[in-house]
């Protein structure tokens, strides 16, 4: 069976692992963001973060990169969950225009 997944997909989901890996809250966000406009899936980016949470725990990477670098992997891998929650929730309101019609006022 041919695989269906884009030609582009691992370009946009490495980046992801790249800036997590290296600590970077501001950046593990833009980089989500950039990968869900370059047509990856909200699936592939949270199998994706999934997998850097699970390769944080095994004693083998702590080994090998340290606790330090493995604690910083922390918080970007919370601000790429909470960018990529905040774009599946823009794009499932996008599409029913419920957003529009929702107001701040009294009613």
């Amino acid at each position: 069976m041919e695989n269906v997944r884009s030609k582009g997909n691992l370009a946009n989901l490495i980046p992801i692992a790249v800036v997590v890996v290296g600590g970077c809250e501001p950046c593990a966000e833009k980089m989500v963001k950039q990968a869900m406009v370059q047509g990856s899936s909200p699936q592939e980016i949270d199998e994706t973060l999934r997998i850097l949470a699970d390769m944080q725990k095994r004693d083998c990477v702590k080994q090998a990169l340290g606790p330090e670098v493995v604690a910083r992997m922390e918080k970007p891998l919370a601000a790429g969950r909470k960018a990529l929650e905040q774009a599946m929730a823009a794009q499932s309101c996008g599409t029913c225009g419920c957003s529009a019609s929702v107001s701040a006022g009294p009613a």
